[in-house]
């Protein structure tokens, strides 16, 4: 079974409904084609207009792209298709509740992010059939036991905006090896604790206003999958950024078990 996007509009607009194919029957997109993200990214504190342009930017050339506008969209069957999820979303209630009209005179009560359906079709897709997950800034903020236990990382949260600089690379992973240190002008610095030997640490930021020091991204192997979790992001700033959208697109690739081609800014 294969999305095209007049079949996720449609059944977007029918709720997609609960009956998913098993994960197991789906085919990962070949070597060299064209493969399929899904994304849910966006909500009070982050800027879902900025998310998905940046993600078009950095992915259209390589990949479809399907961005749920709703959490109600992220279906089981959906995530079933995709080579790699793309979050941006803390585990909440979205910040509105889904109307299709063009013009919107109320809204019904927001949907929950994430369900059980969600949470279990996220890491069944990712350990049993190995698709890959871009977990961006606020995602690691889940309290859901299963999705701390894979990201395995404690959240810290720091709220102040400010200059960030990036550094302290691992040059021994594809991700970052070879990435030089820069500076983005405003985001917020989370930080987290890990609790999961097996995470690979990627690279640091220091917030350059109380000069502390963070561990900003990870990832590791998990069953048949990968994640990739890179905690800048709250700001359209680091999107903005060359560097940064080289660090993503070498996840992504990463996370798919791909060969990583060298990255083009389109900004």
């Amino acid at each position: 079974m294969s999305y095209n996007r007049r079949k996720v509009m449609k059944a977007g607009l029918t709720a997609l409904g609960a009956a998913a194919l098993s994960p197991a029957v789906h085919l990962r997109a070949q070597e060299g084609e064209k493969f399929k993200i899904v994304a849910l990214m966006g909500d009070y504190w982050h800027n879902s207009i900025a998310l998905e342009t940046h993600i078009r930017q950095i992915f259209s050339s390589v990949a479809d792209i399907y961005f749920c506008q709703a959490s109600r969209f992220l279906t089981p069957e959906l995530i079933g298709e995709a080579d790699l999820l793309v979050t941006e979303r803390w585990d909440g209630r979205d910040s509105h509740g889904w109307n299709p009209n063009g013009v919107v005179e109320s809204r019904p009560e927001p949907d929950q992010f994430m369900t059980d359906e969600q949470e279990e079709a996220i890491i069944s897709n990712i350990e049993n059939r190995g698709m890959g997950w871009l977990a961006c800034h606020c995602s690691f903020w889940n309290q859901r036991p299963r999705i701390k236990e894979l990201l395995g990382c404690e959240p810290i949260l720091h709220q102040e905006i400010q200059p960030l600089f990036f550094h302290s690379f691992n040059e021994d992973h594809p991700i970052t090896s070879g990435m030089e240190n820069f500076m983005v002008n405003l985001d917020e610095q989370f930080d987290a604790i890990m609790t999961n030997d097996d995470n690979q640490i990627l690279f640091h930021t220091t917030a350059m206003h109380d000069k502390r020091v963070a561990t900003s991204g990870w990832c590791r192997d998990s069953g048949r999958g990968r994640f990739a979790a890179l905690l800048p992001g709250h700001t359209q700033w680091s999107w903005r950024h060359p560097e940064y959208q080289k660090m993503i697109w070498r996840a992504a690739f990463w996370a798919m078990q791909r060969d990583i081609p060298a990255f083009v800014s389109n900004t």
